[in-house]
């Protein structure tokens, strides 16, 4: 599973938390991100190119005492 190997990655580097960008329009992403235990704290707007938009939701996770990898 992806989310427990980035939680192993982190503990054994020591680092304090998870970033992800999450499309803000991606709902089933977003309530899985949240089950997870991430927390919405801003969000980026950014033009990719060729009439494109790249329109996130920044994604934190800090609390990693839920995980008992």
């Amino acid at each position: 599973m992806l989310v427990v190997d980035a939680m192993d990655t982190m503990r054994k580097n020591d680092l304090q938390s998870l970033i992800l960008t999450v499309n803000k329009r991606n709902h089933n992403a977003i309530e899985a991100c949240h089950q997870y235990g991430f927390e919405i704290t801003g969000d980026s707007i950014v033009d990719i190119g060729d009439g494109f938009v790249m329109n996130d939701y920044w994604m934190v996770l800090t609390n990693l005492s839920r995980w008992n990898t």
